[in-house]
């Protein structure tokens, strides 16, 4: 019995190790599936990281586009809003018929941006939804071999532009990304439905904080190197360059003055932007001036002074014809003239040359005896119209009539010249136009005798025996009387100019010679709408090319009716710039069409009479108030002054600004831009929204805005946003149908 006790004893050694031994292996086994099960989740969630980067890279592709699609319909909404703020004053236009006219706009022009207008059918432009990517993805974005195709999965010969009540469907648009190891696949309907806006009629509110300097009467830059780029405004007595004063402007935005542009003797003058407009501009003895943008003029650039010189690029339009134009904006006659020597126009640069008018010579009251030589008269010469829309002095040479046809009478079949001689004296200008009358068919001027250089009778060319225009000049003590031919028609004038160069070659080559200009200008490179000839010239090697004007009677109706609009649209324009800073000549009111842009902008009742009063905030000063009642005294702002922290300025007199300068000046007078060198001009948009809608102790609770400027409650400053009536969320304007994810 002990025997079997003790065996039962031994085997039960060993049994802890083995324990143990068991222990150890759940153990490890445990360790083990915990780190499979560990390493398995790494990987799943690496593998969902790079399936998620990979799906949102594809996200990021079609937000790309929602915000491409945003801008799309924004320049939408800005072109149909303002065609429909044009039907304000045409009284059959009702509200009904202006938001349905808004809607059919508003659609026209977002087809016209995304529309493939190669296709058979109404199909978007899959090209243009690419180039609203930005660079990087534009680069992976290849059809075949890259890693984000873009494209429509409707076939090719089917539509997938659909106009809807909801508004403008793009179809099947799928976008898929992959990186090789990964893929993700987006496709979606894109609906640009149409905006909520108020086509009620508003007061229009111009931007004034792009402004840097708005000048009632004159706006002169005086031994100034200035670069500007706020935008300015001069009034009636426009904007004048004196004294060597060097100005540089770049602001892509506008350079306004409702008179002359005058870059005066060793002065120079650099516009670049898309909002030039004068009524004319002069360019005077070794004066410089250089566009490359937009430029607006109603009437002529002249080039008056010796050695000047003028380089155009851009578009340059000239709309000013001659004709009656709007009540406020005097009529002009655009053209381009050099009235000296030594001038080079260079036009290469330019995208399109717009003269709506031709040159004219300019006539004088003189007094000329009356024939009898008992006493005198008084003769008012009128304009003589050139057949040229680009013309140098020497152009009047070739509208001289020739004087084989002055003062003519039939001699036994025969036709006899009385006088014979162009330019003439007092005397012989009596005779002719007096003396002979008495003469059996005397003829002033005989449009019938064929001139020898033209191998032609000059009643070819619509003219007749009244067809003369006579200007004096007075010539030390002498009087010359200089008989010119008179055109009715521009375009017989244009073939009469261009006739004469090529009949009298040689003789105009001399003339040109001796005056030493250039006209230099691409007719391969450049668009050109001209009334009257483009003359060209090169001194270099002598070559004269008078290009023939495109603007006819004989213009096809349709282009003549475009013409037309276009001219009309650029008069209303500068009309409404000159009187509210504003294009929108017809959300404007006659009373304000009427007034001046400083009578439309400020309360004049409450800055008269008040003293230049101080205003203060943050370190930054506003002075407002009228210097006219101080003997108009000029405010001083700028660095150089002592008024170096002002920001806003609102005078009813003159401002004078030396050193550099950023805010806004609003002057009732003139503004005067001293001495300096490198100095800048800017506008300061936060500055002085911050100072207006300051509100002062005294002025019971008002802004600055409120107090000092017309309708100022009605200006919504949040940074540049003037207007929260016209505000549109684009956001939800863009929306997606049948989104799916693959």
């Amino acid at each position: 019995m002990k025997f079997f006790q003790k065996r039962k004893k031994l085997n039960n050694e060993g049994m802890a190790l083995v324990l143990v031994i068991v222990v150890i292996a759940l153990v490890a086994i445990f360790a083990s599936v915990l780190m499979s099960l560990a390493l398995v989740n790494f990987k799943m969630k690496m593998t969902e990281r790079e399936a998620k980067k990979n799906f949102y890279s594809a996200e990021e592709v079609l937000d790309q586009i929602h915000l491409g699609l945003e801008k799309v319909a924004s320049d939408a909404i800005n072109e149909a809003y303002s065609k429909a703020m044009q039907t304000y004053k045409v009284d059959e236009f009702t509200e009904k018929y202006r938001v349905a006219q808004f809607k059919l706009d508003y659609m026209t022009a977002i087809e016209a941006a995304i529309k493939d207008y190669t296709a058979m059918n109404e199909r978007y432009d899959v090209d243009l939804l690419v180039a609203m990517l930005d660079a990087d993805l534009q680069g992976k974005c290849d059809p075949d071999n890259g890693p984000l195709t873009i494209r429509c999965t409707l076939a090719e010969d089917a539509k997938n532009l659909e106009a809807t009540t909801q508004g403008l469907i793009l179809k099947a648009l799928s976008i898929e990304y992959s990186d090789g190891d990964y893929y993700s696949c987006i496709e979606t309907d894109i609906c640009i439905g149409y905006p909520e806006v108020e086509l009620n009629e508003a007061t229009v509110i111009p931007n004034v904080f792009d402004y840097s300097i708005i000048a009632r009467d004159k706006l002169t830059f005086d031994q100034s190197d200035v670069t500007v780029t706020g935008n300015l405004y001069a009034g009636d007595e426009g904007i004048v360059l004196v004294t060597g004063a060097e100005v540089s402007v770049d602001n892509r935005g506008y350079f306004i003055t409702k008179g002359e542009t005058v870059v005066n003797a060793t002065t120079s003058l650099s516009v670049q932007g898309d909002g030039f407009w004068s009524k004319g501009i002069a360019v005077k003895d070794s004066g410089v001036l250089s566009t490359d943008g937009d430029v607006y003029v109603q009437d002529d650039l002249t080039i008056s002074g010796r050695n000047g010189y003028v380089a155009l690029s851009g578009n340059y339009y000239g709309y000013g014809d001659g004709s009656a134009s709007l009540e406020g904006i005097s009529e002009g006659n655009s053209a381009i003239v050099l009235n000296c020597k030594n001038v080079t126009l260079d036009m290469n640069g330019l995208d399109t040359l717009m003269l709506c008018g031709n040159a004219y010579i300019n006539g004088n009251s003189i007094k000329v005896d009356n024939g009898d030589m008992s006493e005198t008269a008084s003769y008012n010469t009128n304009q003589v119209m050139l057949g040229t829309s680009v013309a140098m002095k020497t152009d009047q040479i070739a509208f001289l009539a020739p004087a084989e046809c002055l003062g003519t009478v039939m001699e036994d079949g025969q036709t006899k010249v009385m006088v014979g001689r162009n330019p003439m004296s007092e005397e012989e200008y009596n005779a002719w136009f007096n003396t002979y009358t008495s003469l059996l068919g005397y003829k002033k001027l005989d449009e019938n005798v064929a001139v020898s250089a033209l191998k032609n009778p000059l009643s070819s060319y619509g003219l007749n025996s009244s067809s003369f225009q006579t200007i004096f000049k007075r010539v030390g003590s002498e009087t010359i009387c200089y008989v010119y031919l008179k055109f009715d028609s521009t375009e017989q004038a244009d073939r009469y100019y261009r006739d004469y160069m090529s009949a009298c070659e040689e003789r105009m080559e001399k003339y040109l010679e001796k005056y030493n200009n250039n006209i230099l200008f691409d007719r391969a490179t450049s668009q050109q709408l001209t009334s009257g000839n483009v003359l060209t010239y090169s001194r270099s090697n002598g070559y004269i090319e008078p290009i023939k004007g495109t603007i006819t009677d004989s213009m096809d109706s349709d282009d003549k009716k475009a013409l037309d609009q276009q001219k009309s649209t650029m008069v209303k324009n500068y009309a409404a710039l000159c009187s509210k800073l504003s294009t929108n000549y017809n959300g404007l009111t006659e009373a304000e069409l009427g007034k001046d842009v400083y009578e439309n902008l400020i309360l004049q009742s409450a800055v008269e009479n008040i003293g230049v009063t101080e205003y203060e905030l943050n370190g930054m000063k506003a002075l407002i108030g009228d210097n006219n009642d101080e003997g108009n005294v000029a405010v001083k702002v700028g660095s150089a002054s002592g008024n170096k922290d002002c920001r806003l300025v609102i005078v009813t007199g003159d401002v004078e600004v030396s050193g550099d300068f950023a805010g806004l000046i609003i002057a009732g007078g003139e503004v005067t831009v001293t001495a300096g060198s490198g100095v800048t001009l800017a506008a300061d948009s936060s500055a002085v929204t911050k100072l207006l809608q300051h509100r002062p102790v005294g002025l019971n609770g008002q802004t600055l805005m409120e107090a000092y400027f017309i309708d100022g409650e009605k200006y919504v400053m949040k940074g540049n946003s003037l207007n929260d009536s016209a505000y549109v969320n684009l956001d939800s304007v863009i929306t997606y149908i049948n989104w799916t994810k693959k």
